[in-house]
């Protein structure tokens, strides 16, 4: 099918906006609430550990969060409950940011991909020597 031969899409119904936003808040929502939870137990002095791995995933990554850490969420919901307040139209709804639901799920945590473990010195070297095409090392 040609360019011309498509439809323009169609303009969101005025529905559509409150469609698009309200999930998005539900969520923020339901962060704040653990966030509080998290800052009630840390008063109690109970130690808060968050699996960094979305449910879904079945995986497991378990990093103890103090108060800091938890600040740091809050200024992630912060950031995304105001960009939410700026929505003028559904057509510019903040999209979901692109990668796997680790990596959203990483982001809502405020939490930094993990570095990649160092290589040690003979995996360096062999590195070294394939990117130069030298023969490796017997």
């Amino acid at each position: 099918m040609s360019p011309e031969d498509r439809q323009p899409a169609a303009e969101p119904a005025a529905g559509d906006e409150k469609d698009l936003v309200v999930p998005r808040l539900t969520e923020e929502v339901g962060d704040l609430r653990e966030c509080l939870d998290w800052l009630e137990r840390l008063d109690r002095g109970e130690s808060v550990v968050v699996n960094l791995l979305p449910e879904a995933s079945g995986g497991r990554d378990y990093a103890a969060f103090d108060r800091p850490r938890v600040l740091q969420v809050l200024r992630r919901i912060a950031g995304d409950l105001d960009e939410l307040s700026r929505v003028p139209s559904a057509g510019s709804v903040p999209p979901r940011p692109a990668g796997t639901d680790e990596a959203e799920h990483r982001r809502r945590l405020a939490e930094p991909p993990p570095t990649p473990r160092r290589l040690s010195t003979r995996e360096e070297r062999a590195a070294l020597r394939a990117a130069a095409g030298l023969d490796p090392l017997p």
